[in-house]
């Protein structure tokens, strides 16, 4: 029986932060969620650290995929937010060493974002909240597209 099989809702994209690597200088998109993901995803870390030792503020930038497979090309994904996403007072550290930033992302089964980061030195934090889903385009789509499937007993 098709009617007793229970559903999942399921992420569309993957969403994800936008980081830098100190070494190459590359910018990147380092996605937590993934399409197809069930939600709730459940919060998924990552450590991150400054750029520089000297560095008194952190920008945090969100990312939705933009094409069809995630990829870590800021170019190939979306910024969720207009990049005011800062934490600020982070003390200089001393030279080779870096501020360390917990970050934090899960999304609900109502498709509510939310990332949490945290510098660890001073406890200051930054909550970003976000609703993701299906545009009202994509639904019509899928609404559409279930309405031609027939179940033959």
């Amino acid at each position: 029986q098709l009617s007793a099989k229970k559903t999942h809702s399921v992420l569309p994209k993957a969403f994800g932060v936008g980081m830098h690597d100190r070494d190459s200088g590359r910018d990147y998109v380092k996605h937590l969620a993934f399409a197809n993901d069930p939600l709730p995803t459940g919060e998924r870390t990552l450590p991150a650290e400054t750029i520089r030792h000297d560095q008194t503020e952190v920008l945090i930038q969100l990312y939705e995929q933009a094409g069809t497979v995630a990829s870590e090309e800021p170019s190939a994904n979306n910024p969720l937010d207009d990049g005011s996403g800062r934490i600020t007072g982070i003390p200089p550290q001393p030279a080779d060493t870096f501020a360390k930033i917990d970050i934090a992302l899960s999304i609900d089964e109502d498709g509510l974002l939310q990332l949490h980061a945290t510098e660890r030195s001073t406890g200051h934090k930054l909550v970003i909240k976000v609703t993701v889903g299906l545009s009202t385009e994509q639904i019509g789509h899928a609404l559409d597209a279930v309405s031609k499937i027939s179940v033959s007993g």
